[in-house]
């Protein structure tokens, strides 16, 4: 979908990358990489939900239209793996560096087994979920994040939100460690998750290591490694660097009805003879976009092509 533009030079896009964020890395440092990295000409980047500094895992960046399916990228689940302490209150949910921690009586679980943590948890936290995010988080307060607010000594309690647990499983425990996989739904914070499940416990709680395996279908094992990332001055095929968007967002494929490619890419709803539902658009061979039909009516969400 690569394209030239007289007075920018080869343009690339839109393209979504599948990247591996290492521990220790913010994700603005990585699309930060992608962005000074890639060729120029691409136009706009971005990524598809942060993820915390001490976190790995999968981090998708896009560029091009391609940043506007985030909105739907975001209605799917994400799976993690994380590793918690029982008996420890961390004022950030987590023990990274700049964390403030404290000891808290667990000594009631010493004798727990993993059994029996998966009969107190698992079914009690799977299903609708009312969570509230934490106060060192990218969740909004009058326009800024409040983990700015917390850097300034201003803390600030948010309302509870519902959130979906899909599955959780506890797969290791040696206390005070305790291991599990979750998915799910997006704008779900896993260190609060554990912290609820500790406080089920009777304890705290506090996370030691998170990773996103999953975005929907994309899987961390398909990521790019650090190695595999661009690098200015070494030649790439970005297209071949990039996640297909059939593998991002699985949907079928449609073509435009006959006649109506105009009226489409410029917005507007045409009778169509698909069912309800989410689709990718092409005419004939051409991916123009991703596209929507309700009541026989086909419309385009995002424009893919120039």
């Amino acid at each position: 979908m690569g394209r030239k533009n007289k007075n920018e030079g080869p343009a690339y896009g839109p393209f979504v990358f599948n990247v591996y964020k290492p521990k220790d890395v913010s994700s603005f440092d990585v699309v930060r990489h992608f962005k000074y990295h890639l060729p120029k000409g691409f136009g706009k980047i971005g990524h598809f939900g942060t993820l915390d500094p001490f976190a790995e895992g999968v981090l998708l960046i896009a560029i091009g239209n391609a940043t506007k399916l985030t909105d739907l990228v975001h209605e799917g689940p994400k799976t993690y793996v994380a590793e918690g302490i029982l008996g420890i209150h961390s004022n950030t949910g987590d023990l990274s560096e700049n964390s403030e921690s404290e000891a808290v009586d667990a000594s009631h679980l010493e004798s727990a087994t993993l059994e029996e943590l998966k009969n107190l948890l698992e079914k009690k936290f799977q299903g609708p979920y009312m969570q509230v995010p934490p106060q060192f988080s990218a969740t909004k307060h009058e326009g800024r994040s409040l983990y700015e607010w917390a850097r300034k000594g201003v803390f600030i309690k948010k309302d509870a939100v519902q959130r979906e647990v899909i599955s959780l499983e506890i797969l290791n425990y040696e206390f005070p460690k305790v291991t599990f996989r979750a998915m799910v739904s997006s704008g779900t914070y896993i260190r609060t998750l554990f912290e609820d499940m500790a406080f089920e416990l009777k304890t705290a709680g506090a996370l030691k290591e998170l990773k996103r395996e999953a975005i929907g279908n994309v899987s961390c094992e398909s990521s790019l490694v650090k190695e595999f990332w661009p690098e200015r001055g070494v030649e790439i095929d970005v297209e071949k660097l990039a996640t297909p968007f059939f593998t991002l967002l699985p949907y079928e494929k449609v073509q435009v009805p006959e006649g109506k490619l105009k009226l489409v890419l410029n917005g507007a709803d045409v009778q169509c003879p698909y069912e309800d539902g989410q689709y990718w658009l092409f005419d004939e061979d051409r991916l123009l976009g991703q596209c929507h039909v309700l009541k026989g009516r086909l419309k385009i969400n995002v424009r893919l092509i120039p």
